[in-house]
């Protein structure tokens, strides 16, 4: 989790609260994923739906994994600003204001790009690289804690 909540983000945010958010994140998961094994070992959710039960297993599972995901960074989020460092948005990031509806821009207000001849580098190059390398790696870290964790459900739930 530590690794989502660091590098996802388009966000500068400190390793000592992202250790603490991934820490409660975490302790959330092993909780739940406690409380998720009991139930499917008591064969309600099979015994409802039958063979697809297993099917409904699943998407019990990627859904509470997802749900916990979302309250452990946004854990992070309100800790980093109550009790740790600040959040400092990237230097490429944009600030959208919530109480400021969003409006449909004016089309001569739009920048038209140039083309950038080939082999030619653009200037934010470097920048959309680096979001992309972090996009990449949260998906990829994502992935990997999804994969354990039902791994770790259906054999729970086998013995």
């Amino acid at each position: 989790f530590a690794a989502i909540f660091k590098v996802v983000p388009d966000v500068e945010v400190q390793w000592r609260d992202v250790w603490v958010g991934a820490t409660v994140t975490a302790l959330l998961f092993v909780i739940g994923r406690w409380a998720l094994n009991t139930f499917l070992i008591s064969g309600a959710t099979v015994s409802v739906y039958g063979a697809a039960g297993s099917f409904v297993a699943i998407l019990l599972w990627v859904y509470y994994s997802a749900q916990i995901l979302f309250l452990g960074a946004e854990f992070t989020q309100v800790y980093a600003n109550s009790f740790g460092a600040q959040i400092v948005p990237s230097a490429h990031a944009v600030f959208i204001d919530a109480d400021e509806p969003l409006s449909v821009t004016d089309a001569t207000q739009l920048e038209v790009a140039t083309p950038v001849p080939v082999g030619a580098t653009q200037p934010d190059a470097a920048l959309n690289q680096a979001a992309g390398r972090k996009l990449f790696t949260g998906f990829l870290a994502g992935l990997v804690v999804g994969v354990v964790g039902l791994r770790q459900l259906l054999k729970g739930g086998k013995e």
